[in-house]
């Protein structure tokens, strides 16, 4: 079971402290709504993720598949929600300042930037001249 204080418990079954993380645990509940396309708990999942746990690995993973949930919401769901596109675009800059530093962003990071641009189409916006920068 996974448990939602962050400490790996003994569950004394198998012999040891339970090896899996919080945050493991949460995206793999995040993975399942993702994977059967239940769009808006997956998205409030990896949120978690991300808010909850944004030093750690699985963070990006989840920027992206939130990401992805969204624009499924606003393109796929019936009927179309294009509220969660424009919460895209709003997220899509906050998560790339957040976990994309450095000189060469990873292919997740450019994947984020691909979705948000995909979001601002499907709105009939195009990309703006200059984007706000990632001062802290």
């Amino acid at each position: 079971m996974c448990r939602d204080d962050g400490e790996p418990k003994d569950e004394g079954r198998l012999g040891g402290p339970y090896p899996a993380r919080v945050e493991e645990c949460r995206y793999a509940i995040a993975r399942v709504y993702y994977q059967v396309r239940w769009w808006a708990p997956a998205a409030r999942w990896f949120r978690r993720v991300v808010a909850e746990h944004r030093d750690t690995e699985v963070a990006v993973f989840a920027a992206e598949l939130y990401l992805r949930s969204l624009h499924s919401l606003g393109s796929d769901a019936d009927p179309r929600r294009p509220e969660c596109h424009e919460l895209l675009v709003e997220d899509a800059d906050r998560l790339t300042c957040l976990l994309c530093r450095g000189p060469e962003p990873s292919s997740l990071c450019r994947s984020m930037g691909d979705l948000r641009r995909d979001a601002l189409s499907a709105l009939g916006r195009s990309e703006p001249e200059a984007r706000a920068s990632c001062a802290h």
